[in-house]
């Protein structure tokens, strides 16, 4: 099954230490209700419903610096005059302020709003979008390094229903992440994609050829780093550290 967003109120012990150490971002609700967005969060998910013991949950982030209380989540709107973000994209307040140097310049340039798609990934965020990839038509899922993309593959190429695919797929991510390795930057809070396609919902125009251009220039000018066009799914993807 998909696991569900749950909101929680943190009225004990473990929930305290959970909202703490958690490698998902949490916010606060208007009325003060810490959210988390749990279905990305392998770990959480398994002790909230019972699959680990909070016990060993706490020993699984012991010596983590997981606690992200920076983050915020979003819900599909933004205050910025220049750019919109999708509902339940995760951003850190350095997202933000590299979008808030990208939007100004963008609009200089072209007079148009731009949509960000894709930001922080949990090891079921990531392992969700590298599916989604091999879905849009890339079955070598050529962003990635080989055997990070063979690894995947091979998960994939059992045919199991999606949900489970996604699941042993994020399992095996978040392994490597646990031993340091990263399958994207978008795992360490460290790059945002923007959509090409546009926001139908909030009537984001596509980017056209020379906006994606005018984009990418801007964002290394702002990052430093040469932003990536990729096309399966069509987004750029902007790196920041």
């Amino acid at each position: 099954m998909l696991f569900p967003t749950v909101v929680i109120t943190p009225d004990g012990e473990d929930y305290e230490y959970l909202l703490k150490c958690s490698i998902k971002p949490v916010c606060l609700t208007p009325n003060g209700e810490a959210k988390i967005d749990f279905d990305s969060d392998l770990l959480a998910t398994q002790a909230l419903i019972g699959l680990l013991t909070f016990q060993g949950f706490k020993s699984a982030v012991t010596a983590k610096d997981n606690a992200v209380c920076e983050t915020t989540e979003t819900n599909g709107t933004t205050s910025s005059p220049y750019y919109t973000i999708d509902a339940n994209i995760v951003l850190e307040a350095d997202a933000i302020a590299v979008l808030d140097k990208i939007g100004p310049l963008y609009f200089a340039k072209t007079k148009e709003k731009f949509n960000v798609n894709s930001g922080i990934r949990s090891a079921y965020r990531q392992a969700a979008a590298m599916y989604i990839v091999y879905m849009s038509g890339d079955k070598i899922l050529s962003q990635y390094s080989r055997w990070k993309a063979n690894e995947m593959l091979a998960i994939i190429k059992k045919g199991e229903s999606k949900t489970v695919t996604v699941q042993k797929m994020a399992e095996v991510i978040q392994k490597y992440f646990e031993k340091g390795t990263l399958f994207s930057d978008h795992q360490q809070a460290g790059a945002i994609d923007i959509a090409i396609v546009g926001d139908i919902a909030t009537r984001i125009l596509p980017m056209s050829g020379p906006n994606q251009k005018i984009m990418m220039e801007i964002a290394k000018e702002v990052t430093g780093f040469s932003a990536l066009r990729e096309t399966k799914p069509l987004h750029i993807h902007i790196k920041f550290k």
